[in-house]
């Protein structure tokens, strides 16, 4: 049995959800020009282009048709629209509800890789402490270059860097080491190298100005 973990509200985190949601399921025949879509929905996820940018270029991706494959089109919906609001209704309705789900149920294989997703997202809570010193020149450059290919083989090379650091955090090797996980853009060990946010950004505190008579 397996049960989502509680993710921290992070727009980013959703967002690349999304994405690496539909990168996981994309048929294989499907018009590239959708994959170039969802460099497009990553790039404004990393805050990379503005919203104003990202309006105007993602409204070609309007007029075509999503790849059609259970699962996937929701993806696209949520990245393509980028509806905040669909992605809080599915955390409140999957993950706050702390649903679990066992081999056999029927929404099973549909919703197992989302959480897979999820958990390279989102990582144990809480994370685990992250020296500094762990991020040597070695370290980042592996990082840096799998997020920016989007191949994430060298996962484990990367949890040989990072022992060879220092690191001795049982949490980001064996993240690093699991075969079985997927990884994608926003992988929590790979942001904690590169310096990445890791929650929803702090609210600014409002300044009360004084009246003056």
């Amino acid at each position: 049995m397996w049960s989502p973990v509680a993710a921290r509200g992070d727009v980013r985190k959703w967002r690349l959800h999304a994405c690496g949601c539909a990168r996981t399921n994309f048929p294989p025949r499907a018009a590239k020009k959708w994959l170039a879509f969802l460099d497009l929905a990553e790039r404004y996820a990393d805050g990379e282009i503005t919203a104003e940018e990202f309006t105007r270029e993602q409204a070609p991706f309007h007029r075509g048709r999503r790849p059609r494959l259970t699962g996937v089109s929701g993806d696209f919906d949520l990245a393509l629209r980028d509806s905040e609001n669909l992605a809080t209704a599915w955390r409140d309705l999957v993950i706050a509800a702390n649903r679990s789900y066992e081999p056999g149920d029927h929404q099973y294989d549909l919703v197992l890789p989302r959480f897979q997703v999820l958990t390279d997202l989102i990582g144990p809570d809480p994370l685990p402490e992250f020296d500094p010193a762990w991020r040597t020149s070695t370290v980042v450059a592996l990082a840096r270059g799998m997020y920016e290919s989007r191949d994430f083989g060298p996962m484990p090379i990367l949890a040989d860097a990072l022992q060879d650091a220092g690191c001795d955090s049982p949490a980001v090797l064996e993240h690093c080491r699991n075969r079985e996980q997927l990884h994608v853009r926003g992988c929590w060990v790979v942001d904690l190298v590169l310096g990445r946010p890791q929650g929803p950004p702090a609210k600014k505190k409002r300044s009360r100005r004084r009246r003056t008579t």
